[in-house]
């Protein structure tokens, strides 16, 4: 009786052990195999110039070329006319890194002028003596940036020059002196149809 127990108690320990073994050989070799990379992997290598088979090789990585398209402002676009013909006297266009550009006259800013009837900006009290206003300039080169278009927001909308854009504000005439309004951006987004631009 005591040799049945022994026996059934080793046959259900060394079960027991068993199972425990391959268990513990299974989760190895998984984790073993997990490291091991399929045969398409592309495995980077970096050696030292000593560490390489042949004397003077060296491994290199393809270099990759990143290029970008300039894009131009436009001055001139197939349904709007040219923004040099806007100006009162004459502007030259210049070429600059392959783009156009208007150049300004000497140390003078550019000054849009349109009219309230051609705005989304409402119109102030009765006070006003005109219709007619300027979009106020930059006050510096640096302020303005290089571009005019983008300083001004000036888009074409439909066959229509239009500032979106009004940094300092504009101006209009109240009994011979200009009175500045907008200048806190409050205009910023309205359309204003261009009707000339002056130095």
């Amino acid at each position: 009786m005591y040799t049945t127990l022994s026996v059934s108690f080793y046959f259900k320990m060394n079960i027991f052990w068993s199972f425990i073994v391959i268990a513990l050989v299974m989760g190895f070799t998984e984790s073993c195999m997990r490291t091991v990379p399929p045969d398409d992997a592309y495995i980077p290598v970096t050696s030292a110039p000593g560490e390489t088979e042949m004397p003077g090789e060296m491994l290199t990585t393809i270099a990759m070329e990143v290029t970008t398209e300039k894009v131009c402002e436009a001055t001139s676009t197939a349904t709007c006319p040219d923004l040099a013909n806007f100006f009162i006297s004459p502007t030259e266009i210049i070429q600059q890194d392959g783009c156009p550009y208007l150049k300004c006259q000497g140390s003078k800013l550019p000054t849009p002028l349109s009219a309230y009837d051609v705005t989304e900006i409402p119109p102030p009290d009765a006070s006003y003596e005109t219709t007619a206003f300027n979009i106020n300039p930059p006050t510096t080169d640096a302020e303005l940036g290089g571009s005019f278009i983008n300083y001004f927001g000036i888009i074409c909308d439909g066959t229509d020059w239009k500032i979106t854009k009004y940094p300092n504000g504009i101006a209009y005439q109240v009994a011979g002196n200009f009175v500045t309004v907008g200048d806190d951006g409050s205009f910023d987004g309205k359309k204003t149809m261009l009707g000339a631009i002056q130095w």
